[in-house]
């Protein structure tokens, strides 16, 4: 089966998921992933339906939205809802900026919604999964509990602030003002300053849930469509 997967390695290879392009990555060696996008040897723009045609690719995989970046995805998704393949929109947040993904469901209307994610994440796409034909496949979410645990509510914290995550200025505008502007108030509240923490590149998590994503029934599933 030959996946086609629009990517912005433009953007998103200065952006805090760039690891995610090495959960990608991994997956060319068991599977035949296409990458096709800015940045990427030999793109030429186009509308989706027409790459599908031109690098004969049998389904579409669209990356979840990134609603940090507005507006990524809006060269790349272009004549999704046309393809002659099925499609499948990926997302591996979805519990957050639910309003902006709903409506991306609708303009591209996905033959399939693939979740990352516990059972209970995915009823508010229910109706308009059902509005646009498209069902819902859920797969545990894959994390390394040693990097990402709850502390008990009594426990003393020695930070008050946590910026966290890349803060690159073009690619998010948003979160480096509110980086220098936490910085600002360094003097008065204890704040601590991460970069980019690098977590899908320290644990095994992001390989965990590429192996999630194409799994034997996730795959499986995609020949049904």
């Amino acid at each position: 089966m030959r996946i086609l997967l629009p990517q912005r390695l433009d953007l998103l290879s200065r952006a805090m998921c760039s690891g995610m392009f090495s959960m990608w990555l991994q997956q060319q060696h068991t599977t035949d992933l296409v990458f096709w996008g800015p940045g990427f040897a030999g793109y030429r723009p186009m509308p989706l339906d027409e790459a599908v045609r031109e690098l004969d690719c049998d389904v579409v995989i669209l990356p979840d939205l990134n609603h940090s970046i507005p507006g990524l995805w809006d060269e790349l998704w272009q004549g999704a809802a046309d393809c002659a393949v099925p499609v499948v929109m990926f997302l591996s947040d979805p519990g957050s900026a639910i309003g902006p993904r709903i409506d991306a469901i609708r303009r591209t209307r996905p033959n399939q919604l693939l979740i990352l994610g516990s059972p209970d994440s995915y009823h508010q796409y229910r109706d308009v999964c059902h509005e646009v034909g498209a069902q819902i496949v859920q797969r545990p979410l894959g994390f390394d509990p040693d990097l990402f645990n709850e502390r008990e509510p009594s426990a003393e914290r020695d930070i008050d602030i946590l910026v966290v995550g890349a803060a690159d200025s073009e690619a998010y505008p948003i979160r480096r003002s509110i980086q220098i502007a936490c910085r600002d108030l360094a003097s008065r509240y204890r704040v601590m300053d991460l970069t980019h923490p690098g977590y899908w590149e320290l644990s095994t998590a992001g390989l965990f849930s590429a192996s999630r994503v194409f799994s034997r029934e996730v795959v499986a599933a995609w020949a049904r469509l």
